[in-house]
């Protein structure tokens, strides 16, 4: 319960991006809770499936740094678009897990 918390402090605080955040979350709903369609992840869950082509992390090394440009671009766009409801959904999160943690 303790990581679900720390990683939305995380995104609340600027410290972790939006897709990176909602990938790490989506990682970690099915120990934190039964329900697939769990509503208080569900965010994640969309942004999740909405970017799964968006490289994040080690295989960012991987690509072409040109096509890296562009994916980098449309990255910062749709984090734009849904940085308000993924932070209400962390806040979300915190309020139900942060007294467990």
């Amino acid at each position: 319960l303790c990581n679900v918390v720390r990683i939305a402090q995380q995104l609340v605080e600027g410290e972790l991006g939006v897709l990176d955040a909602a990938r790490r979350l989506c990682a970690l709903r099915h120990q934190v809770s039964e329900d697939e369609h769990d509503p208080d992840f569900i965010v994640f869950v969309g942004i999740d499936s909405e970017t799964d082509d968006l490289p994040l992390g080690e295989v960012r090394g991987h690509w072409n740094p040109a096509v890296l440009a562009d994916k980098d671009r449309e990255r910062e766009f749709y984090e734009r678009s849904v940085r308000d409801a993924a932070i209400s959904a962390c806040r979300t999160l915190i309020a139900r897990f942060g007294e467990s943690a």
